[in-house]
């Protein structure tokens, strides 16, 4: 337990946020109403207004703009909390969403009666949970911060503060609740404007690799729990078969990640000569490849192109390829036909195949543009 909490505290004093707070302290409903001024842009205090949401510079100890630092997002939050000395007494404070490396970090600042900040012996001695309600699922997070009152933090140790900011992106409301030993937080965070802040921060790469990764786990789960384990840890749907072609869809993990493929074979003079193309949804490094192999050891090209799922179709056209020495080849015009053709069928058949299981998927999961 000390060493989270020495962890816990060196990653708070090195990496995150020290926003701007005045006009939420001032007014926490500031930001909200501001959303029908005209001037509201122009007020240095309140940033720029995406629904809810106000983008904000961060700033260092002194409040002075701290250059280089990922812009903040933040937004009002109200509600109602109970305790042993009130009932449904007044909630105000402020949501901050921040990236810090390649993740989402949130810190909840949550004042008492509007005023007063929330106490707290530690968060380890008074055991800090948030609950969160989407429609009918629930979920249940571990918040840390600074005893006495230290904004409450949720992803600073884990990848929790991706799934909300995933979920905001959506533009979903999120009801929360936040229990502090007796004490009961009730508040809803609005996801309007939130996907239009992160495309002016320049997050999206962020949120479309939290969504594909969560897609790639739903998935993953889906097929252990449905299709045929071919390798270890390693399930696989036989979307086509023929006697010289074969398309599969495989999901497997590799240190805890999962990642989906869907790939397709063509054989050629008794299957000592395939072509292949690949497409790799990865949240680190997602790719197309594409090689052609002679014999069981030999292979005479390849080619391997990273892409962000919305410009699949966009990025992925083949001019040229690599021998196994690295060296470029020109592509002939029949290598092009096939490399642009197949990728596309691959994109058809993981569509037909998500289409036929209850996962609840579809492409746009995976972040591919409809």
């Amino acid at each position: 337990m000390k060493k989270r909490m020495l962890a816990l505290t060196m990653v708070m004093g090195c990496t995150f946020m020290f926003p701007t707070l005045s006009y939420a302290e001032e007014n926490t409903d500031a930001v909200v109403e501001s959303e029908t001024d005209s001037d509201a842009e122009e007020d240095s205090n309140v940033g720029t207004l995406h629904g809810v949401w106000v983008i904000d510079q961060a700033v260092d100890e002194f409040g002075d703009k701290a250059e280089g630092e990922n812009p903040v997002l933040k937004t009002p939050i109200t509600g109602d909390f109970s305790n042993t000395a009130t009932s449904k007494a007044k909630l105000s404070g402020v949501l901050f969403v921040q990236k810090v490396s390649q993740k989402f970090v949130s810190a909840f600042r949550l004042m008492e009666y509007g005023s007063s900040p929330a106490t707290y012996l530690s968060s380890e001695e008074d055991e800090i949970i948030l609950k969160t309600k989407v429609g009918d699922e629930v979920k249940s997070f571990d918040l840390f911060g600074s005893a006495p009152n230290g904004d409450l933090y949720l992803g600073m140790l884990n990848e929790d503060g991706n799934w909300l900011a995933d979920t905001l992106c959506s533009g979903t409301d999120i009801k929360c609740v936040i229990y502090i030993g007796n004490s009961k937080y009730n508040f809803t965070i609005s996801g309007n404007g939130f996907a239009e802040a992160c495309e002016e921060c320049g997050y999206n790469e962020v949120v479309s690799k939290n969504k594909l990764s969560a897609s790639a786990a739903t998935l993953y789960e889906y097929m252990k729990n449905h299709e045929e384990e071919v390798l270890d840890n390693y399930y696989q749907h036989e979307y086509y078969k023929d006697a010289d072609h074969v398309i599969n869809i495989a999901a497997t993990e590799e240190s805890g990640v999962p990642y989906v493929t869907i790939y397709e074979d063509y054989y050629y003079d008794q299957d000592d000569k395939k072509q292949s193309s690949i497409i790799f949804l990865y949240e680190a490094e997602s790719s197309v490849q594409f090689y052609s192999q002679t014999g069981s050891e030999e292979m005479d090209g390849g080619a391997k192109m990273v892409f962000e799922p919305a410009t699949f179709k966009e990025d992925t056209n083949l001019d040229q390829y690599y021998d196994l020495e690295g060296n470029p080849k020109d592509a002939t015009e029949t290598v092009v036909e096939y490399w642009n053709t197949h990728n596309a069928a691959l994109l058809d058949a993981l569509a037909d195949y998500l289409s036929t299981t209850d996962c609840g998927l579809t492409l746009e999961d995976f972040g591919f543009a409809e």
